[in-house]
């Protein structure tokens, strides 16, 4: 064997070891910067770690989701205490097997509507027009909800003009986004995008407000957007945990 085909060889066995350590290497980074922002956002917002509604927080997700298939599991969940409503933050751990789980970072709060029926939104991410990306996303949309049934079915938006921010709206079969939604509250869920949130599951008195966990997420965006939603809401401190101290 040539002097080149061994340098290469162990640049080879070297090198391959290096570009490995270096992702996990980064990954950690990425995470501890990633926690570290969460902490000071968490600190400097005046959220109090709430370990022991674990399971309460976990009994009102699987309601939300409306699928008993569909474990959950509440990680790190804090709670602050808005004018309006006590809001929980926590990351959400949901699968039927090992092999599909998925992770969100979440907001879970009361909200009023007209109606306890299920509606979930799917919003645009900011920045994202019409085209093929957004009709691949709504394709996706469609097969997701096919594979993890809740009761509801996705609904004709139809031509309204106030919904284009929309990738798809599901609720019970005949519904309408406006039966599910009130007329004051429909468009500021509809800026959620605008704040990282992709999915907004409302039932009964619940509304959760999702972020794919790994994706990049401005969190002081975020509250501000929770912040002026429980303005402009109909107050709701006698909702559920929101009564605990």
């Amino acid at each position: 064997m040539s002097n080149g085909g061994s340098v290469s060889q162990v640049v080879l066995l070297i090198g391959i070891p290096l570009v490995l350590i270096a992702g996990v290497i980064l990954a950690v980074m990425t995470c501890t910067r990633d926690a570290c922002a969460r902490r000071r956002f968490l600190e400097e917002n005046g959220f109090a770690s709430c370990q022991a509604e674990k399971p309460d927080l976990e009994a009102r997700v699987r309601a939300l989701l409306g699928n008993p298939g569909i474990h959950v599991q509440v990680l790190r969940p804090c709670r602050r205490r808005l004018p309006g409503r006590m809001v929980y933050c926590f990351t959400l751990h949901r699968y039927r097997t090992s092999q599909d789980a998925q992770a969100s970072r979440v907001f879970l709060l009361p909200l009023s509507r007209r109606t306890d029926q299920p509606c979930t939104l799917f919003l645009k991410p900011a920045g994202l027009r019409e085209g093929w990306l957004a009709r691949g996303l709504r394709a996706l949309i469609k097969l997701r909800a096919g594979a993890y049934p809740d009761g509801t079915e996705p609904l004709d938006l139809g031509r309204d003009p106030e919904t284009e921010n929309l990738l798809g709206v599901q609720g019970q079969p005949g519904a309408s986004i406006r039966d599910l939604i009130d007329d004051d509250l429909l468009p500021q869920l509809l800026q959620a995008g605008n704040a990282g949130f992709l999915t907004v599951r409302c039932r009964g008195e619940d509304c959760l407000l999702e972020h794919p966990a790994g994706l990049p997420w401005d969190l002081d965006r975020a509250w501000a957007f929770i912040t002026r939603l429980d303005r402009q809401a109909a107050p709701r401190l006698d909702t559920g945990l929101s009564a605990a101290s």
